[in-house]
Order: structure tokens, then C-alpha cells, then sequence
């Protein structure tokens, strides 16, 4: 007989306290958020959570869509395949917020070298991935959905508008554009959007 696998879906409530006091004290703060979020279907959530407190929000690939990429707090995804920055704000944070990610090697990089000058929190429905990859201060094992709203009732806004102008110039001054030379992709996704309105695009890899 295989045992069912049951997942914790209950929030506890001295490792949430424990993740808001870093939170509320930091001075360079980044929401990491990954695919669990789109999963619990907890982005109208998530967004709430990111525009309460002003903290920025980077994605993964499989988190992308979390928060609107129109949202100003949104930065971009993170990685080998993200944006400037995002990297470069992943490399200057205190305090590394992450929810529903698995800290895959697309996203650290050389694990050593990642977020050794920061305190971690992270939040996963699955214990197997707390810690696995990347040594975590505050793991949270719950479902993530359950987690944010948890959060929003507890949160506050934070003073990091220094912190967050620093991003925003970072932005303006590294965007993600492609040359004008030839037919690329971009030009294809924005006549698509141009043609018909609330399409679903799928891709791939290749």
C-alpha cells in the first residue's frame, strides 16, 4: 500500500510573525514569486499583498502572470531568460521573500553565490522542496494561497521608496527591447494582440 501524500494547509502562525518582522525591517526587500501561486489561483491575492506593502515582485518562469506586468511593483522575471533588472535587483536585496518557487538552477545560478547576503523566507506547500537547493532562515510549508491571505491581514506598508526608485531607474535604463532588423518574435506577439483582443497565447521552449 503507497501512502497518500497530505500537505500541510495550515499556516503557522510564529513562522508567519517570524517572516513579517524581517519583512517590516527591511530596507531592500523582493517578492520571488513561482508557479504555486498561479497553481493556488491566488493573484488577485499576491497583487493586493505587493501593492499593500510596495514591495517589488520578480517572478519565475511559471509565476509569470502572478501580478500583472503592467503593475509598476512588477520587475520581471529572474534568471538566465530575465530581464536586467530583475537580476541585478536579486543581487542587491536584504531580504528575499519567495513563494511557490523550487529555486531551480535557472534562477540561482551558481547556488554559492546566491543570496548569501540576505535572509530568505520561503513559502511551499511541499516540505520536499524547503530548503533543498537553497538554505532558507524562514521555511513556511502551506498552501500559497493560504499563506498570502494570511499575510494580508497582517501586513503593513513599507518605507522603501528609495529602494523602489533604485528598480524603476534600473528599468528605464536596461528594458527589454529587440532591434527593429527583420521579423522577430516580439513583432509577431504584438500584431497578434493588435488583431485579437483577450487571445491566450502558449509557448514553448524551443
Amino acid at each position: 500500500m503507497v501512502r497518500g501524500y497530505k500537505p500541510n494547509t495550515s499556516v503557522h502562525r510564529g513562522q508567519l510573525n517570524k517572516a513579517l518582522e524581517l519583512l517590516n525591517h527591511a530596507e531592500k526587500p523582493v517578492f520571488l514569486i513561482g508557479g504555486g501561486v498561479n497553481i493556488a489561483r491566488a493573484n488577485k491575492e499576491m497583487t493586493q499583498l505587493a501593492e499593500l506593502t510596495g514591495v517589488p515582485v520578480i517572478t519565475t518562469i511559471m509565476g509569470k502572470g502572478a501580478v500583472p506586468t503592467t503593475n509598476s511593483l512588477y520587475v520581471g522575471d529572474i534568471g538566465i531568460h530575465g530581464s536586467y533588472a530583475a537580476n541585478l535587483a536579486i543581487s542587491n536585496y536584504d531580504v528575499l521573500f519567495s513563494i511557490g518557487t523550487r529555486f531551480n538552477d535557472r534562477i540561482t545560478g551558481k547556488t554559492d553565490e546566491f543570496a548569501v547576503h540576505a535572509k530568505i523566507v520561503h513559502i511551499d506547500v511541499d516540505v520536499a522542496f524547503i530548503s533543498r537547493i537553497i538554505d532558507v532562515d524562514i521555511p513556511i510549508v502551506t498552501d500559497a494561497k493560504k499563506a498570502i491571505c494570511a499575510l494580508l491581514k497582517k501586513a503593513k506598508p513599507l518605507h522603501i521608496s528609495a529602494w523602489t526608485d533604485e528598480i524603476s531607474r534600473w528599468k528605464k535604463e536596461y528594458p527589454i527591447a529587440m532591434g527593429k532588423a527583420g521579423l522577430t518574435p516580439q513583432m509577431i506577439i504584438q500584431s497578434i494582440n493588435e488583431m485579437v483582443k483577450d487571445a491566450i497565447v502558449a509557448t514553448d521552449v524551443g
